[in-house]
Order: structure tokens, then sequence, then C-alpha cells
């Protein structure tokens, strides 16, 4: 309970099979109340009770007997009480067509063969770019397992925070960091691996994984229990991840396991000039479109870029009425340039978060944080 005058501390956390069993080993309570409605509480109890926990109230059993229309049937049959006629979906493809009429959203060919893969395969992948459709085909895979074993255990994970959240608003369904999922956390300065057991999930999701390193990759599979299914889901013509190895690349140029290329876009701007020269790039086309989204401004040198660099930031700023979320500049380089990251960060710090009195500064070696500043 969120009420004080019942409950004598509250956790903050993600409803995950996860969090739940860190408060309970942490805790030491008599039992689990899964207090209020929906279907994760009650998908949770099932797991809860598999995992050793004691839940109270209307038994995981019990909660079956209400969900399964096959059971209820059967002791409605029992108790000679008429009822409509009903039954459950136990194929996948009977399953994806079901829950397409339930929904109003009808599959392409190609996002149909990534659902399936997943099912009949205990390691799938699936690749495309913005637009192609990718969110829609997670939010299937998780309703299709539902409906196949609403007791299973589903992981949804991405290498990073804003990565999470994404996965979370768009999915509707909880999601964790990889680092969390598997524990690995940032103590003594550096990652240390906290997970001596595998992870308990059934079904694994982990997106952006062209963002994932070799290191962290090893942590994640390392950490699945056999028998469990894992779906990698990205872009694969993103840029490879900061840490050594391209990951999801190596992985689908292996041909090891089934790839789903995801190539129809459903986006409104998915005929604007950036994506057109998106595509024209990536299939090393010189005939590139320009106009207002989408420009070549030509710099002699490195100081040069920098000031054009800077002038455009201030513009984009202002006219967004000062949001920073909405402008980024990337370079491709990092240092011994004016032109690159290093320098560019302090220039374009003093346009988006200038010194002002009275905001307090700190300085650690040659570098200078002030209060407001973005870091990550």
């Amino acid at each position: 309970s969120t009420d004080y005058d019942t409950s004598d501390k509250l956790y903050f956390e993600p409803l995950t099979l996860e969090d739940v069993l860190s408060i309970y080993k942490k805790e030491k309570p008599v039992g689990v109340i899964a207090q209020f409605g929906g279907q994760t509480p009650l998908n949770l109890a099932a797991q809860l009770e598999k995992n050793g926990v004691k839940i109270l109230g209307t038994s995981p059993a019990v909660i079956d007997l209400a969900e399964d229309r096959d059971l209820f049937r059967a002791m409605m049959d029992k108790l000679g009480i008429p009822m409509p006629e009903s039954g459950m979906a136990v194929n996948v493809d009977r399953i994806l067509r079901k829950i397409q009429k339930e929904q109003d959203i009808i599959l392409n060919a190609k996002q149909q063969v990534a659902v399936k893969n997943v099912f009949e395969n205990p390691v799938a992948i699936i690749t495309g770019g913005p637009g192609r459709g990718k969110t829609t085909v997670i939010r299937f895979i998780i309703a299709v397992q539902e409906a196949l074993d609403k007791n299973a255990v589903i992981l949804l994970c991405a290498p990073t925070g804003i990565a999470r959240r994404r996965m979370r608003e768009c999915t509707e369904y909880p999601a964790l960091t990889i680092h969390k999922s598997i524990g690995l956390t940032g103590e003594a300065g550096e990652e240390e691996w906290k997970n001596e057991q595998p992870i308990p999930d059934d079904l694994i999701i982990a997106d952006e994984f062209s963002m994932v390193d070799m290191y962290l990759a090893d942590k994640l599979f390392s950490s699945i229990k056999s028998g469990a299914r894992l779906v990698l889901v990205g872009d694969k013509d993103q840029i490879e991840s900061v840490g050594p190895g391209k990951v999801f690349q190596e992985i689908i140029d292996s041909g090891v396991f089934p790839v789903t290329v995801l190539d129809e876009c459903f986006r409104q701007e998915g005929n604007s000039t950036i994506s057109q020269n998106a595509i024209k790039i990536n299939k090393n086309q010189l005939d590139l479109v320009f106009d207002d989204t989408f420009q070549f401004i030509p710099a002699s040198t490195p100081e040069e870029a920098s000031q054009k660099i800077q002038k455009i930031y201030r513009k984009e700023v202002l006219q967004r009425n000062g949001s920073l979320e909405e402008v980024q500049v990337m370079s491709p380089l990092r240092k011994d340039t004016e032109a690159g990251t290093d320098a560019l960060n302090l220039v374009l710090r003093d346009i988006a978060n200038p010194k002002r009195f009275g905001y307090p500064e700190i300085t650690n070696g040659r570098n200078t944080y002030r209060e407001g500043d973005r870091v990550m």
C-alpha cells in the first residue's frame, strides 16, 4: 500500500519478478498479497510462488481456474451451469490471427515471420531501421507468449536507461536495463557481477542490441537459464557499440540464427529526405537530396566548422524555446581537433548552460562542472 497508515515501508521499484524477489529476500515477510487488479500482479503471483514465495489470499491455482477458459468450462460443466462456447488458442498462427483481430492491427508478412521465428527457435534476431515496426513486433511477441503460457516469466531489457524507458513506454510492459536485470552494479568504481544464479526468465527480449559490446553480451548470455528463449532486436545499420566488438552485426553475419529484416516504413515521415538519404547512404549511393531538413554546410578548417556548429546550435535551441532535448550534435572525432566532441562539448556548454552568478562550479583536474551540466 502507498498509505503510511498501513505501510511501514514503501519501495518504488518496477513491478518485475526480479525486483519483487529482491525485496522479498531482504524483508523476509510472512507472505505476499497481489492486491491490485490487472494481468501483471496475477502473472507475478504464479511466478513468485514458483520461486518459493508464499502467496496470501487467492492462490495462483484459483486464479488459473478463472483465467483458463478450458479449466473454467470444465468447472462450469461439473456444476451444471450453461455458458457460451469458448476456447483457448494454442497455435501461434491462430493466436496471431486472434490478437490482430482484437487489436485491429494487421502485421505485414515479415512481421509475422519475426513473431513466429521467436517461438520456433531458441534464439531469434529482428532488425530494421527506425519506423520499421520493431516495437509492434515486440508487443505481439509478448501477447503470444502470454497466450501460450500465462505463467511464463518475460524480461524486457535494453543497454541504457533511455532505451529501457522508451521500451517500457512503447510496450506498456516493465523493462529493465541489461545491467540491472543480470546483477551488474557500479560498486567500487567498476562493474561487479552480483548474479550467481541464472535469471529466472523464460523469454528475454533485448532491444537496441547494436549498442551492446562484447563484455555486456557475454554477461547477459551467461545469465540465461537453459530452455529460455532469447530475442535480440536492433538496427544493424546503427553505429556499433562504444565498447569492443560489433556483437549484433557479427551475430547476424554468422548465419547461425534466424534473422528477420523489417524494411517497410510505417511512420508518416518515412518518405522524408532524411529517411531517403539514410537508405541511399547504406547502399553507397551518392545522389543525395538536399532541402531544409537535410543540408551540407562546407567548412575549410576544424575551427571554421566549430564556429558554424555553434551558430547552428544556438539558433536551433532558440527556435525550440531553449529545449536542449530536441537538439543534438554528433561528431565522428573525439580529440585533437576543434570539431571533435571534447572541444565542442566545452563551447556548446557555454551556450546550453553558461556561467551564472550564484551557480556553483567544481573543478576536477582539467574539467570544470557547473550545476545543471548534462553528464553521462
